[in-house]
């Protein structure tokens, strides 16, 4: 995961504290749950982009790696 999910469970915990009224409050949940989606979402599709970029499949040894290349070209 990227690095700025961290933080921004940091920020939803510091928002929560920082809340005094119901409307806050939840309002904060709502706004930290978004935050932490969005990042989260991020990362997957880049981890996901940057793999079909490289060429790189998880949970593959390098040798089917190297047999499916092979079979590629015949």
């Amino acid at each position: 995961m990227q690095l700025l999910v961290l933080p921004s469970l940091a920020a939803v915990i510091h928002l929560l504290t920082l809340s005094q009224t119901n409307v806050q409050f939840w309002t904060a949940i709502v706004y930290g749950v978004s935050l932490v989606l969005l990042f989260s979402l991020s990362s997957i599709f880049h981890l996901i982009s940057y793999a079909s970029i490289t060429g790189y499949e998880y949970g593959r040894s390098e040798e089917r790696r190297v047999g499916k290349e092979c079979r590629s070209r015949w």
